[in-house]
């Protein structure tokens, strides 16, 4: 379980900005047990902290330079999360700001509080 002051740093990057167009990519956080793949990441359900349903995670976007994750684009997002109004992408995706993480495993966990 990780903590909820975690952070992650990605490694083995190249200039994409978004997780699913880079081909080597790696997802770390401080703890060496709790090593993850970015791409473990993606199509997991991300839930509040209270159990609303807000998606899935379609890809993850970072500073390159930094390596620093900024936000979770959401796929497949709900009628809840729609009525939020989040920012979104040019796609028009909503993103979650990946600060709002709580935990990473067998589903996302975001405090909805950290939304807005």
């Amino acid at each position: 379980m990780l903590e909820s002051n975690v952070i992650f740093k990605v490694f083995a990057f190249s200039k994409p900005l978004n997780i699913t167009s880079l081909s080597i990519t790696y997802v770390i956080n401080m703890a060496e047990d709790d090593k993850k793949f970015s791409k473990q990441l993606i199509g997991k359900t991300v839930v509040s902290k209270g159990g609303k349903r807000f998606g899935e995670v379609g890809d993850l976007i970072f500073e390159t330079r930094s390596g620093e994750l900024i936000h979770i684009v959401l796929k497949n997002p709900t009628q809840y999360s729609d009525k939020l109004e989040l920012e979104k992408d040019k796609d028009g995706s909503p993103l979650i700001p990946y600060s709002a993480v709580i935990a990473a495993g067998d589903f996302m966990v975001i405090a909805e509080e950290d939304l807005v």
